[in-house]
């Protein structure tokens, strides 16, 4: 493991929509690294007549609210993508 490359992983839901994960960095010991942002990952699933299909995609944001508040763009503008592939 790379030791200057860790992350603490949190997650949060609505228990409707879906989810977001966030990607803490923290250092070596555990602690919170200041010097890295956090990484936010959005999760959920899109139905199809073949039953449920998972998207996840980053969600550019520097807080957890705000990536609530990026979540449904985010997770649209990925299922747009999953479509023209």
């Amino acid at each position: 493991m790379d030791l200057n490359n860790l992350y603490r992983q949190e997650t949060y839901t609505d228990l409707g929509l879906g989810s977001i994960q966030c990607l803490r960095p923290v250092t070596a010991d555990g602690t919170d690294d200041p010097a890295r942002q956090p990484i936010f990952m959005g999760t959920a699933q899109i139905m199809t007549p073949h039953g449920p299909i998972p998207v996840q995609c980053e969600i550019k944001a520097d807080t957890l609210r705000a990536a609530c508040v990026a979540f449904p763009e985010a997770i649209k503008a990925e299922v747009e993508n999953l479509v023209q592939q």
